[in-house]
């Protein structure tokens, strides 16, 4: 049986992934604060698909103590996916501090402490993965996605980087690259790169790239034909150039 973890499996590309893999014969560790929510989508899977972990993954006593619980219940860990995330979409000094500093909190602590209390689960198995969500936002610095840009940044970043570490030790670490998913993580957030780049992708269509990844070797999984395209031309033009573009997506 394979084992996995999912944050932020209450919604959005976390829930559409946990019914894929479900379906796929995955035992999952379901992961979220919302614990309704989570119950529903236990019930929908099945208990014997499933477990129920209720955690803060900008809290990190809560964060492992969840993982070893369900490690504990299952017997060992096959792959974790560090799904749970926030993004505001608004001019840098338009959005609270208390919600820049939550998008750190989310994005990129709960994204390490993942990782971390994971590693010495995952490596005991032969071969494992560790997967997070990144973004076509990592390209290049959005405007008024200022902060959640930079969290991908590092996603990216560590991403590649323990995909080298963890190499030794059977870890396969990948990050899913989409550009804007119909979510609710989109509601309320209006913006000019929105509409430039358009939301053609579904949660469930990245929850099959999510299953791709557990099956390929690839570090970078790019999703979207236009951020497909944009990664291209980001590789191609000066840097000038590429900021001329994503100023003109982006309204500015």
């Amino acid at each position: 049986m394979k084992t996995i973890i999912i944050t932020g499996a209450a919604s959005g590309i976390g829930r559409a992934t946990s019914e894929l893999l479900a379906r796929e014969g995955w035992h999952i560790g379901l992961l979220d604060i919302n614990r309704e929510a989570l119950d529903n989508l236990q019930q929908e899977l099945g208990a014997d698909k499933c477990s129920v972990h209720i955690c803060n993954v900008t809290q990190s006593d809560e964060l492992k103590t969840a993982i070893d619980a369900y490690v504990a219940s299952v017997g060992h860990l096959d792959a974790i996916f560090n799904c749970a995330g926030i993004m505001d979409i608004a001019p840098f000094e338009q959005i609270p501090l208390e919600r820049h500093h939550l998008a750190i909190d989310i994005n990129i602590r709960g994204v390490l402490d993942g990782f971390y209390f994971a590693f010495e689960y995952l490596k005991q198995r032969e071969q494992s993965w560790a997967i997070t969500m990144s973004s076509a936002s990592s390209v290049y610095g959005i405007p008024s996605l200022a902060n959640y840009s930079a969290t991908k940044f590092w996603v990216k970043g560590i991403t590649e980087a323990l995909n080298i570490e963890w190499k030794q030790h059977g870890i396969h670490v990948t990050a899913v690259e989409p550009s804007f998913v119909r979510t609710p993580l989109l509601q309320g957030n209006e913006s000019k790169i929105i509409d430039s780049m358009g939301v053609d992708l579904r949660a469930e269509d990245i929850a099959k790239v999510v299953l791709k990844s557990l099956t390929t070797p690839r570090v970078h999984h790019v999703v979207g034909l236009k951020y497909g395209t944009l990664r291209l031309l980001r590789k191609l033009l000066p840097n000038a150039w590429t900021a001329w573009l994503i100023r003109s997506l982006a309204g500015y």
